[in-house]
């Protein structure tokens, strides 16, 4: 993260609405995670580890709808599988893809 993130030009665009500024934080935590494991590969196993823990203590698995999921939470899954490749972890996958409809009828493919 502190190679790759600039936190002034992040704080430049940083949206002023709770739910934006959700969004934003998630698809830059993605960016950074897909440029960070091109350069250090042996990342890439430590993140989906993390990512893994945190929707097991989230409960993910058990979700039923979109109200019990934030949107940047799918955003951010969604972002990093079509960065680098990587699955969403199976964890997470019944949450992402009760957003992954909106969001590619939002934003496309």
């Amino acid at each position: 993260r502190l190679r790759y993130h600039d936190h002034r030009l992040h704080a430049t665009h940083l949206p002023a609405d709770i739910n934006a500024r959700a969004a934003y934080e998630a698809l830059e935590e993605a960016r950074i995670e897909a440029v960070g494991t091109q350069d250090y590969p042996g990342a890439a196993t430590n993140i989906t580890a993390s990512l893994r823990a945190d929707a097991k203590k989230m409960r993910l698995d058990d979700v039923q709808s979109t109200n019990e999921v934030p949107l940047a939470f799918a955003l951010h899954h969604l972002t990093r599988h079509h960065l680098t490749g990587r699955a969403v972890p199976p964890e997470a996958k019944k949450a992402v893809n009760l957003w992954k409809g909106w969001i590619e009828e939002k934003l496309g493919d």
